[in-house]
């Protein structure tokens, strides 16, 4: 808020032309608002800036600074923005607006934010995570699985002794009753940690009794396995 009105001012331009004197122009000045002996008024400095700012603009009042232009929303400038945007879809309506308003031939990348994402954009979710680990069993009379580890979340997970040892006992023993087992069915497997740990052995163990071709297992491991081949792996 301005300390002197437009009244004021007033009073004391036309006060110091007819006086023409800083020091007359403070009495009339207490005289005519009557102020008290050590009350305020303006200082010379004050008196002579309020004339010289009256004689170039022909106000001794401040002048306001107006601010940036706003912009107008108008069908026209609606209608320039969505001939801009239709053609990417996935662009966003407000890094658009900072890129045709920056001066620099580049927007800084602190000054661009993200506040939305833009309603037209399909967002899709794969069922499973493109790295999935699969355990499937192959034998003569059939195949048993697969079956993908996957957390709570289907995101896929590191098969470890735990996991393996789990799918053993529920898995792989339910669907073993569906097939005829006799004294001869052996189970072969690759080397994989989780494979031969004492664990995961002792439950495959009470499955196929001495049966197991496996490293740590009845008989040695084997280089390629037939299963390997079924999914296509070297």
């Amino acid at each position: 808020m301005e300390q002197w009105s437009g009244e004021q001012r007033a009073f004391v331009v036309k006060s110091y032309y007819k006086n023409n004197c800083v020091v007359a122009d403070q009495r009339h000045f207490r005289t005519y608002f009557q102020i008290r002996r050590h009350g305020r008024v303006p200082l010379a400095h004050a008196i002579k800036e309020w004339v010289c700012k009256f004689e170039q603009t022909g106000s001794a009042n401040n002048v306001k600074h107006k601010g940036p232009k706003k912009s107008v929303r108008t069908p026209e400038n609606i209608d320039r923005v969505r001939a801009s945007v239709e053609p990417s879809p996935k662009r966003s309506i407000r890094i658009r607006a900072q890129a045709r308003t920056s001066i620099y031939p580049a927007i800084p990348i602190n000054r661009v934010a993200v506040i939305g994402e833009n309603p037209q954009v399909l967002h899709e979710q794969p069922l499973h995570s493109p790295k999935v680990t699969v355990w499937c069993a192959m034998s003569s009379m059939g195949i048993i699985g697969s079956l993908v580890f996957e957390d709570e979340n289907e995101n896929a997970v590191t098969v470890n002794s735990v996991l393996y040892t789990d799918m053993i006992n529920q898995f792989l023993n339910q669907h073993l009753n569906t097939f005829p087992q006799n004294n001869r069915t052996w189970l072969q497997q690759h080397d994989a940690t989780s494979h031969t740990t004492r664990a995961s052995l002792d439950s495959l163990q009470r499955l196929f009794p001495r049966h197991i071709i496996s490293r740590r297992g009845n008989i040695k491991w084997l280089a390629r396995l037939a299963i390997t081949f079924f999914f296509g792996a070297t």
